[in-house]
């Protein structure tokens, strides 16, 4: 094969910005041959739907689970293999904000050896948003192993924190991650130096870890159009319970997308040129803390749809 294809891991923990990093990354890739893998823990794929592609771009998408785990490690493999005999110059990997890439590059050894396709790792960039990591920081143990596996990091919505605050975290995470590059963002804008990494090994003694309890992972499904009022009062119960809700809704008077953060909440109308053809309509609900508010949110969503 004659093309040299390169391979990016783009992560970022629950809502940090790695979606948005992908359309960037594939506006400064607009003219070449690029091919996606969007990884997302729940049942269903959401983030495709958002991701603003040319036609000829193949997209791959890998749900329920995450690539780095033994439930989808092969399937990853797999559609590497597939996007490589199409010899693409780029390969971009969104991998899902509970990644936990410990196994990286015994994966990309693995890829190496399944495949007679020509390329190279170029690096794992993660988006990290300064606003939500003091919190997050201090509980959630999958955000610190992307981060030790990155080579790039984007501390992304810096103009929605002060000079003090900026300073501060950017000085805590050269200090904790001195193997990353670290650039300061808002929406992710980028420019192509920042393709151009050379991965560096972990330091030596970095373990997988993983959080305690049981993980929160639902699917809703639409039965019928809601109305403002009732998504508005279901999102305010619901996302105090859950780090992530995303998603894409009927509503009274048209699509609209669902994006919380904790209980950040974001309801945009639908840009249409962003849709497939499609006819039904989820929520993906996440939380890593918690495993107990399963009834707390069904119950929500029956209300919500009008039942009691």
């Amino acid at each position: 094969m004659s093309t040299v294809t390169q391979l990016f891991i783009l992560a970022g923990f629950l809502g940090a910005g790695k979606t948005t990093l992908l359309n960037n990354c594939l506006a400064l890739l607009h003219g070449h041959q690029v091919g996606v893998v969007i990884n997302e823990f729940g049942t269903v794929g959401i983030d495709r739907a958002r991701i603003k592609q040319d036609n000829d771009v193949p997209v791959v998408e890998l749900n329920n689970g995450q690539i780095f785990c033994s439930c989808l490690a092969g399937s990853f493999v797999e559609s590497i293999g597939v996007l490589l005999h199409q010899q693409p110059e780029y390969i971009l990997v969104e991998s899902s904000g509970l990644a936990k890439p410990a196994p990286l590059m015994e994966i990309i050894k693995q890829i190496k050896r399944q495949t007679s396709a020509a390329f190279v790792y170029r690096g794992m960039i993660a988006v990290l948003d300064i606003k939500t990591y003091p919190v997050l920081s201090q509980s959630v143990y999958a955000l610190h192993e992307q981060l030790k596996y990155s080579d790039a990091i984007l501390l992304n919505k810096v103009d929605l924190v002060d000079e003090t605050t900026r300073i501060k975290i950017r000085r805590e995470l050269e200090n904790k991650y001195p193997q990353a590059k670290i650039r300061e963002t808002s929406y992710c804008a980028i420019d192509p130096t920042l393709l151009e990494l050379t991965p560096v090994p972990p330091a030596v003694g970095v373990n997988p870890v993983s959080p305690s309890g049981r993980i929160l992972r639902l699917t809703l499904r639409q039965e019928k159009p809601l109305t403002q009022q009732a998504l508005f009062e279901f999102l305010q119960q619901v996302s105090p319970h859950v780090q992530r809700i995303k998603g894409m809704l009927q509503v009274e008077n048209g699509l609209v997308e669902v994006d919380t953060v904790g209980e950040l909440i974001k309801v945009e109308p639908v840009k249409k040129d962003w849709l497939s053809e499609a006819t039904d309509y989820y929520l993906s609900l996440l939380d890593a803390n918690h495993g107990d508010q399963e009834s707390t949110v069904y119950q929500a969503w029956e209300k919500a749809q009008g039942g009691q």
